[in-house]
């Protein structure tokens, strides 16, 4: 663990020990009892329920079972599982499936975040919400895709958690397609509590430590709440778990062939990398030849003019051959100006081995280096503040800072002719001692692995005032502003045009690939190669919220509900890259991050809801309750397009008391995100990619074949449509009727969703393949009068349009 994390670390530790001490005696002193209730002689008659608020509607019911599916997490589960951040608890919800982006990623784009992704259609689709309200998402994109990161929420500060199971933009505007996840914190609290845990694996040391803090006062009209919490992991290194220390899986996979797997075999396992510090080379060019040494010396014991591919100890395919044995050299070569044959260093020089599977096998084993799961340190801090002004009208203030730091490790950057853009090793490079321009794949781990810190920091301040009319009626109007911001630093990192100065030297300061595994480049020349980058983004959202609900009238049957809702808020998005991460094709291993951007967007929003019962509850038999719910929403954005108006029904049928059975329809809607319409550029020169309308077999021009890099380009894409879903779901929930087993429910929900108009971003392949009649022609330039292919623009655009 680096210092600066570890010193933070460390006072959180001292500071959780001395609060554990001072809160016993606090809360000895000041402890919270349960609401009770009681029933006596004289209010032994039927008790009128107190309404609450559920996730997926904003009319207060006493059912918990509505219309729609809808899990509880309550503070008491959450406890009871011993997990110890929101990524671990919500994973085991069989909706959320795979977590694709997750903090544990080490090369994506995305880093020390995680997203939930619920009913597989994209994290895109899946609303992450707090106390009822939006949020910014991430900083962080992945590909265009935004989301709310879950490590934002410490789990000691939550109360509940209720995850609603279907589409909901008629309640909650855009992006709730496959369902809303409402996190619910801690409020309204008397006395103080401390957590304290430690836990750790038994065969690696992977050890988790957390403190948290938690208390709350109230004084006549007003009351507060304060709440801490820190949260420490160590890494888990590859190289501490028997099931990951190795890339060469023969030996986990020999049960396939019984107790041998053939060599012939053994390579679709062995999943080492070719490229390590024992460098492989091979002559560059097509240019057929022999080495031949000044004046026709050549190595001892050779004979004069014996082919580069037939020498000694150089581990190729065929024993004796060099490794790479294409292509096959016949006519002599003769050294150019500026070369020199070494014949002694030629002699000793053995190239990596290549040989699959078991021993002897130099293949380079990375895992050494990798970490599976990152180091990571959060602390946070949330407050609650509450104020009567009068019986009927309260002030509320809620805050909370979050600051999360991981640090990850990977193996160093590997280097090769063929994925470099036609990087070679000079002939002028003090230690080539073939006197020749070389190809050539090398790792050098002396520069160490490549390690990132990544940091997320985000705050929120929600201040509103609420209160009620009457005792049918509650309003509620608030503003809240959100921020979320992202540095992502990567050092031991390598520059391309730096290397190639470095390969370029004809002094001992050049850097020397044919040293072996046991050699060191001095410092000086790693630093002159090694470089840091830093890749960064930010978030806000600005939003007002006003609403009211409450009983609009009396039916025969009972009251009709209703509520009503206006919404306006304000979404940036900034993409900041250092000057080096987007230079094209410069740092190995990484591709060209995006052009900064800084996007914003406003969004109205007006929404009404009702809620109906259709028969008056317990006077028909068979027929205890039955209750109709509909909602509509409309969202204008302030790029041109809207909504439309966005429908929910939902029908809850209560045949007796202990069996629900329900169903709904719903419209949804999903806007593109302000990465896909508005994100930077972002370009590679790839090749691999052979013009399909100009076959070079026909035109006989090399520029029109696949070793021709070609310029492919990514960003926004201003003209995207939003994305239109529509949805149904029916089930049942049925309570046993038994007091011996009071509490057990059980149920089952059918669900299927439509969508069209998704937003995705298609391959380079995709778009040349349909370059003629195919739809894509706009996606690839042409120079003119050539009409030869120069570049593809491979940014998102919309499918499944009907």
């Amino acid at each position: 663990m680096n210092k600066s994390m570890s010193s933070a670390a460390s006072a959180a530790l001292r500071l959780a020990t001395a609060s554990l001490l001072g809160a016993g005696l606090l809360v000895a002193q000041t402890t919270v009892k349960p609401v009770v209730e009681t029933t006596t002689a004289a209010n032994s008659g039927p008790q009128k329920l107190e309404k609450f608020e559920v996730t997926g509607s904003n009319i207060k019911r006493v059912d918990l079972e509505g219309p729609s599916p809808i899990k509880m997490i309550s503070r008491q589960e959450i406890d009871a599982t011993g997990r110890t951040n929101l990524t671990d608890l919500l994973r085991d919800l069989p909706e959320a499936g795979q977590i694709g982006i997750n903090e544990g990623g080490t090369t994506a784009a995305v880093r020390g975040s995680t997203a939930l992704d619920l009913r597989g259609l994209g994290a895109n689709n899946t609303l992450i919400i707090v106390n009822g309200r939006r949020v910014a998402p991430t900083g962080n994109n992945s590909g265009g895709t935004v989301f709310v990161d879950l490590n934002r929420f410490p789990i000691a500060m939550v109360e509940r958690i209720e995850v609603l199971k279907d589409g909901a933009s008629a309640i909650y505007g855009a992006d709730a397609t496959s369902g809303v996840v409402n996190i619910i914190l801690r409020k309204d609290y008397t006395g103080a509590e401390v957590g304290l845990s430690y836990g750790n694996s038994f065969n690696t040391d992977v050890s988790e430590k957390s403190f948290s803090f938690f208390g709350g006062a109230s004084s006549g009209k007003a009351s507060a709440t304060v709440g801490i919490s820190v949260f420490e992991r160590g890494a888990l290194k590859a190289s501490d778990t028997s099931f990951a220390k190795t890339a060469d899986l023969t030996k986990r996979f020999a049960a396939l062939g019984g107790d041998y797997v053939a060599d012939s075999e053994a390579g679709y396992f062995d999943l080492r990398s070719g490229t390590g510090p024992q460098a492989r080379v091979s002559l560059s060019g097509f240019a057929a030849g022999q080495v031949n040494g000044v004046n026709g010396v050549n190595i001892p014991g050779l004979a004069l003019g014996t082919p580069i591919t037939r020498l000694p100890g150089t581990g190729g395919a065929v024993a004796g051959t060099l490794a790479s044995a294409t292509p096959s050299f016949a006519s002599p070569l003769r050294i150019g100006t500026g070369g020199a044959f070494n014949a002694s260093a030629a002699a000793t020089y053995e190239a990596q081995r290549l040989s699959p599977g078991g021993d002897p096998s130099n293949l380079y084993n990375f895992q050494e280096f990798v970490w599976l799961t990152p180091e990571t340190l959060r602390t946070g801090i949330n407050t609650t503040f509450r104020y009567d002004l009068t019986t009927n009208t309260s002030l509320y203030l809620e805050t909370a800072f979050q600051q999360n730091k991981s640090h990850i490790e990977l193996a160093p950057s590997p280097i090769s002719t063929a994925g470099d853009n036609n990087l070679l090793l000079p002939k002028t490079n003090h230690w080539n001692p073939f006197g020749v321009d070389l190809n050539f794949n090398f790792r050098p781990v002396d520069i160490g692995p490549r390690k990132a810190d990544i940091t997320n920091d985000s705050y929120r301040l929600v201040a509103g005032v609420k209160g009620t009319i009457s005792s049918r009626w509650n309003w509620d109007t608030y503003y809240s502003y959100d921020n979320d911001k992202v540095v992502d630093v990567t050092s031991n990192a390598i520059s391309e045009s730096r290397l190639r100065a470095s390969l370029a030297r004809s002094t001992p300061d050049a850097l020397n690939i044919f040293g072996g595994a046991n050699y060191r480049n001095p410092q000086s020349t790693l630093d002159s190669f090694r470089v840091t980058t830093q890749k960064g983004g930010y978030s806000t959202l600005d939003l007002w919220h006003g609403q009211v609900s409450g009983d609009l009238y009396e039916l025969p049957t009972g009251t009709l509900g209703g509520a009503f809702l206006l919404e306006a808020r304000k979404e940036k998005f900034g993409e900041a890259n250092d000057a080096i991460s987007t230079k094209l094709d410069d740092i190995i291993g990484q591709v060209r991050l995006a052009d900064s951007t800084d996007a914003r967007r406003t969004v109205e929003s007006v929404a009404m809801e009702l809620t109906a019962p259709l028969v008056k509850t317990g006077t028909v038999k068979f027929l205890h309750s039955l209750a109709l719910t509909a909602a509509g929403r409309f969202e204008k954005f302030s790029e041109g397009y809207d909504s439309g108006l966005k429908p929910y029904y939902g029908i809850r049928y209560q045949p007796f008391k202990s069996l629900v059975l329900r169903a709904t329809y719903n419209e949804a809607f999903r806007a593109p995100t302000l990465p896909q319409l508005f994100g930077g550029v972002r370009e590679s020169l790839p090749n691999g990619l052979p013009d399909l309308r100009r076959p070079q077999a026909l035109t006989g021009d090399p520029f029109d074949g696949a070793s021709t890099q070609r310029l492919v380009r990514a960003g926004g894409n201003s003209n995207l449509t939003p994305e239109l879903a529509k949805g149904m779901q029916y089930g049942f929930v049925y309570e046993v009727p038994f007091k011996k087993l009071q509490g057990l429910s059980f149920g089952s929900s059918y669900f299927r969703i439509e969508q069209e108009n998704v937003i995705t971003t298609t391959g380079t392949g995709f778009i040349r393949q349909n370059e003629v009649g195919g739809g894509t022609a706009g996606l690839v330039t042409r120079a003119p009068g050539t009409e030869t292919y120069t570049n593809t623009t491979a940014s998102p655009i919309n499918v499944l349009s009907g």
